[in-house]
């Protein structure tokens, strides 16, 4: 019998919320699925480690949480563009009124 080097054989790490655990516990399956082999450990201040060795799948991970960062910061670009223009909006028709 051989030791084995689970850090190199578990190469990826993922860490993981709350509420990712309460999506797994929904159907461990998934993450077999979509994680293969993988080593899960409990953090006890909530969340956990995943080690994992499929990089396509961590690189898919940081690719969703930069697409939502992303979404958020347009959203919020947005918003605040909506704001400014109505209040020049209204500036514009104040000005007016006040002739």
């Amino acid at each position: 019998m051989h030791a084995i080097d689970l850090n190199q054989y578990f190469s990826e790490i993922v860490y993981l919320t709350d509420e990712d655990l309460l999506d797994i516990e929904d159907s461990p399956h998934d993450l077999d699925l979509f994680f293969g082999p993988h080593l899960l450990f409990q953090l006890t201040d909530g969340g956990a480690i995943l080690q994992h060795r499929r990089p396509e799948t961590t690189a898919f991970i940081a690719a969703s949480d930069a697409r939502a960062e992303a979404q958020a910061e347009w959203e919020a670009a947005k918003g605040a563009l909506s704001e400014t223009v109505g209040q020049t909006i209204i500036a514009h028709y104040a000005a007016g009124a006040a002739r």
